[in-house]
C-alpha cells in the first residue's frame, strides 16, 4: 500500500523564519562604568496556554461527520475515463487517512492508495454553498437519484470563471469531501467531470 501525504494549499507554502541582527552599536565591548548597574528584575514569560484537543464534533465542514468505513465511488472524466473507489481507512485526531482505488467490473484494479487530510486544516478552508465566488445565480436545492438508487438533496452551484461555466452538485451532510468538497456531480461548459455513483458507510 503506498501512502502518499495530502498537501494542503496552505502547507505548501515554504515557511521561512527570519533572524534579524541587533540594530545600531558595534561589536567591541564598552568601558564598563565605574558604578556597577543594577541588574534589571526579568519577569518570567508566562506559560502559554495549552492548545484544545481536537474536537471533531466541533467541525463546521462535511469533516466532522466522518467515520471509519465511509465510502463513495465516482465516474471520474476530467483525466481519463475511470471509476474510483475512495473510503475513510482510519482516523487519528485530526488526521483522517483515506484509501482509494480504481475499479474495473466492480473490483478492485491493484493495491489501493491511501493519502491522509488535516481535517482541522481543510476545516479552516471550508465553504458554504453561498460564499462560493463568481456565482452566476443563488444556490438553490433539488432531489438527486445515484446509478446505485440511493435519492438524496444536494445544492447546486452555479459559476463562471476562466471563461467556463461550472456546475456543481454538493451535499455536505450526507457525502465527505474525497474531492476538496463534498461534491455529488460537477460539469464544466456542459461536460460531466465528476459524478457520484454511490455513497455511504
Amino acid at each position: 500500500m503506498t501512502r502518499h501525504p495530502l498537501f494542503l494549499s496552505a502547507a505548501l507554502s515554504a515557511v521561512f523564519a527570519l533572524t534579524g541582527c541587533p540594530s545600531g552599536g558595534s561589536a567591541t565591548s564598552e568601558t564598563p562604568s565605574e558604578t556597577p548597574s543594577e541588574t534589571p528584575t526579568q519577569t518570567p514569560d508566562e506559560p502559554a496556554e495549552p492548545a484544545e484537543p481536537f474536537d471533531q464534533s466541533k467541525l463546521e465542514g462535511p469533516w466532522k461527520h466522518a467515520e471509519v468505513g465511509d465510502f463513495a465511488v465516482y465516474k471520474e472524466t476530467f483525466q481519463s475515463a475511470k471509476v474510483m473507489r475512495y473510503e475513510v481507512a482510519k482516523i487519528d485526531g485530526p488526521t483522517v487517512t483515506i484509501s482509494f482505488v480504481e475499479l474495473k467490473d466492480g473490483k478492485p484494479v491493484g493495491d489501493p492508495d491511501t493519502l491522509d487530510v488535516d481535517m482541522a486544516e481543510a476545516d479552516g478552508k471550508y465553504q458554504k454553498p453561498e460564499e462560493y465566488d463568481s456565482l452566476t445565480e443563488p444556490p438553490s436545492t433539488k432531489e438527486h437519484t445515484l446509478e446505485s438508487g440511493k435519492t438524496l438533496t444536494v445544492t447546486v452551484i452555479k459559476r463562471k470563471g476562466a471563461g467556463s461555466e461550472i456546475e456543481t452538485w454538493v451535499a455536505d451532510d450526507e457525502v465527505l469531501p474525497f474531492h476538496n468538497n463534498s461534491v455529488v456531480r460537477s460539469t464544466r461548459d456542459g461536460s460531466l467531470n465528476l459524478d457520484l455513483i454511490d455513497y455511504g458507510k
